[in-house]
């Protein structure tokens, strides 16, 4: 795991897929490890065939690499290059709804969409889904993944009302605010 400038990067978090920049506090999900001072990663349980690994840490951003598995083979030299995005810019929060957003233009307005959902979270308890388009947080439409986040942002426990568009319907969540890690 390194940064753009090929600096190895310790304490990402590693696994298949995209992985979330929110998660909520707690040991890691299943399948996710961290890197080591050098950078490097173990994962186990990973099935023959082509995977995508991804990885994250806060302040640096995403990547993700392509990999063919051999069976009963290990794998090495794998290089993943983190690389700052927009929404990773943010802030990191002590209490929040354990999401990761991204926004788009749609017909020029911002529309900002969640792309994922932290297992066991509460804002998975909640209902919040990946792909639900989010047009307003406690009564206040949302101009930019910037701004869903402040809105998502209080204190611990304290509950959050989130509207999302999904499948043509509007949906109202309440969802308690959770001690988080970026």
């Amino acid at each position: 795991m390194v940064r753009a400038d090929g600096t190895p990067v310790m304490g990402a978090r590693v696994g298949l897929g995209q992985i979330p920049a929110y998660l909520p506090i707690g040991a890691l999900p299943p399948g996710m490890t961290t890197t080591s001072q050098r950078g490097g990663f173990k994962l186990t349980g990973v099935r023959p065939g082509h995977v995508t690994i991804g990885a994250y840490a806060a302040g640096i951003g995403h990547g993700e690499t392509d990999v063919d598995i051999t069976a009963e083979r290990t794998t090495s030299d794998v290089r993943v290059v983190l690389s700052e995005r927009g929404s990773d810019e943010e802030p990191p929060m002590t209490a929040s709804v354990a999401v990761t957003l991204t926004e788009r233009d749609a017909g020029g307005a911002r529309e900002v969409t969640v792309t994922q959902v932290a297992g066991a979270s509460d804002a998975e308890r909640g209902g919040i889904r990946a792909g639900d388009v989010v047009t307003a947080i406690d009564g206040h439409a949302t101009s930019g993944v910037a701004d869903a986040r402040q809105r998502l942002n209080g204190p611990q426990n304290s509950d959050v009302v989130i509207e999302v568009r999904r499948g043509g319907e509007t949906v109202r969540l309440r969802i308690a605010r959770e001690a988080v890690r970026q």
